[in-house]
């Protein structure tokens, strides 16, 4: 039997779709780590000094 020529342009475009919805949502949790680690995390002596 050969194969079928006519492509499923419904099945490609929806798995284009899933794949990036999870590629941006990738790039979306690196980027919240990211954010995380520049900020500085404040030091127990720093907070009890009082001026």
């Amino acid at each position: 039997m050969p194969p079928k020529k006519n492509a499923s342009y419904g099945a490609l475009i929806s798995i284009f779709l899933i794949l990036a919805i999870v590629v941006i949502g990738a790039f979306y949790v690196w980027g919240e780590r990211i954010e995380k680690r520049k900020a500085p995390l404040p030091t127990p002596a720093a907070e009890s000094q009082t001026f």
